[in-house]
């Protein structure tokens, strides 16, 4: 069963493709935003921008930015690709195993889940409330609830359902 907004969020580990180790528990005290990310997915492409200028903005004011990657058909060479054709910034770890994509109840990607300093899931679904038909957004959710978080407030709309690239699954 997955985790739901408001509920504490158990410690994982997930490598990048270099075998670096991220675990979520290194990051207490700091507000996480994992991003479900695929390499070959086009509606996560189109948000490659987006999500590199969100990281910049962000990363000064300790907000941590992971993408996670849990589709079994995006090899490391796919993914190494994607990472320098479209200049991603913050790191992409690979979830191979769909494990962590299933903590969380991620189906698509993009799909963003915003974790507090204190570990707890405070967002999940779209980074904002475009869709295949409304190509502008009007909300931007993501980064509503990154800001709340970070003026010790609570997230308004903690739960969007996000649309894109269903996961893959081996």
């Amino acid at each position: 069963m997955a985790i739901t907004v408001g509920q504490q969020v158990p410690d994982f580990t997930l490598p990048d493709l270099e075998g670096k180790t991220y675990s979520l528990s290194q990051y207490k005290g700091r507000i996480v935003v994992l991003v479900f990310w695929a390499a070959t997915c086009d509606v996560t492409q189109r948000y490659t921008a987006y999500l590199n200028s969100f990281y910049e903005t962000y990363k000064p004011r300790g907000v941590v930015v992971l993408g996670v990657d849990s589709h079994a058909w995006d090899t490391p060479e796919r993914i190494r690709w994607a990472l320098e054709e479209r200049k991603i910034e913050f790191p992409i770890l690979r979830d191979a195993d769909g494990k962590v994509a299933d903590l969380f109840g991620v189906t698509v990607t993009p799909t963003v889940c915003v974790i507090d300093k204190e570990g707890v899931l405070r967002y999940w679904g779209a980074i904002d409330d475009r869709t295949h038909d409304k190509p502008w957004p009007n909300v931007i959710y993501l980064e509503n609830a990154v800001d709340a978080l970070l003026l010790d407030q609570e997230v308004d709309d903690p739960r969007n359902e996000p649309w894109g690239c269903p996961i893959e699954r081996a």
